[in-house]
């Protein structure tokens, strides 16, 4: 069996042997190196172009937030196995280190379902926003003809938005990109 060169055993020395895998740099003691040039970025930079990743990381605060509140909410014994709290559309989901946790925080859960709903609305009203269906109220009580919800949370869905807003005041809608109202 024939054996291979070393060089030949190395990655791309077939490609440096034939021109198509040009060096693009030098270090020190005149070594070239055949790797490309690859330039560092701060995290900051990398987030900056993934909006995804910096929708996480915008997101952490309120996931802090969250299981903190919880933490002290449910009993001592449970606080500390809470990990984290992400509230999604109109979910809280919550983790717990382990699976026999999550199964005692549940029922604690479903004991407080009332406090974390009222949290949501003292929540909104901290940041200077009003939840769909308080907007419906204030559009009921004002007599106005026709609520359009605007600046809405991504927490939610329109659906959502809208099922809660139109059980108070039926004409209720959410505005889109772009809409044009007639005032």
């Amino acid at each position: 069996m024939h054996k291979k060169s070393l060089r030949d055993k190395k990655t791309g020395a077939q490609k440096r042997r034939q021109g198509t895998y040009a060096p693009r740099r030098s270090a020190p003691h005149g070594y070239v190196s055949t790797k490309p040039y690859v330039t560092t970025k701060s995290i900051n930079e990398l987030l900056s172009n993934r909006p995804g990743l910096r929708q996480i990381t915008e997101s952490i605060p309120l996931q802090q937030s969250w299981a903190e509140w919880l933490r002290a909410t449910v009993a001592a014994e449970l606080a500390g196995h809470i990990v984290s709290a992400v509230p999604k559309n109109d979910e809280l989901v919550v983790f717990a280190d382990t699976a026999a946790w999550g199964t005692r925080l549940r029922y604690a859960l479903a004991a407080v379902l009332s406090e974390i709903s009222g949290r949501d609305a003292a929540m909104a009203r901290e940041y200077g926003h009003l939840t769909a269906a308080k907007s419906a109220e204030l559009a009921a009580a004002a007599g106005v003809k026709r609520l359009v919800l605007t600046h809405i949370s991504g927490r939610y869905t329109d659906e959502e938005i809208l099922a809660e807003a139109t059980k108070i005041f039926p004409n209720s809608r959410v505005a889109a990109d772009l809409d044009r109202l007639a005032v």
